[in-house]
């Protein structure tokens, strides 16, 4: 593998291995270490029947962390999912605090948006993702100046009437994480693209991070992309290929209010794409192929200098723009 994933801002704020520097809202929080994503221990809490309570990172006990053009995610498992309210109710809820606001929900300079519920999560790890700047399930706008100083970034639960059996920790935040907004630029030499990005992803992250970082996964041999693929940079010389792989663009939910025709990590129309920038040295081009001769797809030559998107849109009505490209070569079978 020599391909790098560059300009993406995949930060980490926190892997949950320690209770330092985490607040609750009602919640009684504790450290587990059976489960986990990354390192060694996650944030835990046992929720019972009728509760309403989150817990959160504090930010900004180190420093207050500027959003602009970032992306929340959020690691998160729930053995209870049955018993969690549903989606309309707010079952799960992705919430930020503004900095100078008391964290709390309800209170002032907290935002709030539901991602999820017992109609719509099964239970498991999965990473949900929401962008700061959208109204919130409160109908609250975050303004510019809070977007860009934020000191509380956590989850709140909502569980319904039924009894919950145990008092074990049953609710839990893994990894928090901030990324770039304008995707996954990927740049280098790969014969095998996709499961190189699915390596950097899941193994270790930026390469010092332990992973996974849940943007680029695969489940049974398809990978699943929460982000925009830029290929090559206009600097490096770039030359990809991924032959007989699948790869379908999620649209998870974004902001509390609906689906998001526009997605987080990729905020200009059209929502989900695969682009790419040409190297700026005649004679190398960046070069990508969908396919090969005797499947379908075809191999095209992105030239040196100028920016060709080959738009893979989300939806039935999208449009794919061939006068942005030089050649492009389709087979029969």
């Amino acid at each position: 593998m020599a391909i790098s994933v560059i300009n993406n801002s995949w930060q980490r704020l926190t892997f949950a291995d320690s209770i330092t520097n985490w607040v609750n809202d009602g919640s009684s929080l504790a450290l587990n270490t059976d489960y986990f994503l990354s390192n060694s221990a996650s944030i835990g809490d046992a929720y019972s029947k009728n509760q309403s309570r989150g817990f959160a990172y504090n930010i900004g006990a180190v420093s207050p962390i500027d959003l602009t053009n970032k992306v929340i995610s959020i690691w998160f498992l729930c053995n209870i999912a049955g018993f969690l309210e549903t989606l309309a109710n707010g079952g799960i809820r992705i919430t930020w605090t503004a900095n100078g606001s008391t964290y709390g929900q309800g209170n002032a300079g907290n935002f709030e948006y539901i991602v999820g519920g017992n109609d719509t999560y099964d239970g498991g790890w999965i990473k949900f993702f929401i962008d700061p700047t959208k109204t919130d399930s409160t109908n609250a706008t975050p303004t510019p100046s809070q977007v860009a100083s934020v000191s509380h970034i956590g989850m709140f639960f909502s569980t319904g009437p039924n009894t919950v059996p145990g008092n074990l920790d049953n609710t839990f935040i893994d990894s928090i994480d901030i990324h770039d907004r304008a995707g996954l630029n990927i740049v280098g030499t790969s014969s095998d693209v996709f499961e190189d990005l699915y390596t950097i992803d899941t193994i270790n992250g930026t390469g010092t991070s332990p992973g996974p970082i849940g943007i680029f996964t695969k489940e049974n041999g398809i990978y699943l992309s929460n982000a925009k693929l830029l290929l090559g940079n206009g600097t490096t010389q770039t030359d990809l290929t991924g032959i007989g792989s699948t790869v379908v663009f999620k649209d998870p939910f974004y902001s509390g209010q609906s689906p998001n025709t526009t997605h987080a990590l990729a905020p200009l129309s059209p929502a989900l794409e695969v682009g790419g920038l040409g190297y700026h040295i005649s004679g190398n081009n960046t070069k990508v192929q969908f396919g090969q001769s005797n499947l379908v797809g075809g191999v095209t030559t992105l030239t040196a200098g100028t920016k060709y998107e080959l738009l893979l849109e989300s939806t039935a009505t999208g449009n794919f723009y061939a006068s942005r490209f030089d050649t492009i070569g389709t087979y029969g079978g």
